[in-house]
């Protein structure tokens, strides 16, 4: 994955939407208030979306951590 996604990612792109496309179908199955498939895909969309202050925070996160750890040493 590592190799492909670094040299050939467009060639992921397949793969990429059958994985979602299984996932959806799961959901689907899964949970009855998902079963048209435009409340799936509005939920899969949700799920998937990043929430920019949530990313914010563990990068601060992060960064605190690797200083903790540089120290440490």
């Amino acid at each position: 994955m590592n190799y492909y996604g670094r040299f050939y990612r467009s060639e992921l792109h397949p793969l990429r939407r059958r994985i979602n496309a299984y996932l959806v179908r799961w959901m689907r199955k899964k949970y009855k208030r998902l079963r048209t498939h435009k409340k799936a895909l509005a939920a899969w969309d949700r799920t998937t979306t990043p929430i920019p202050a949530l990313l914010r925070t563990l990068a601060v996160g992060f960064r605190v951590l690797t200083v903790r750890l540089r120290r440490a040493r």
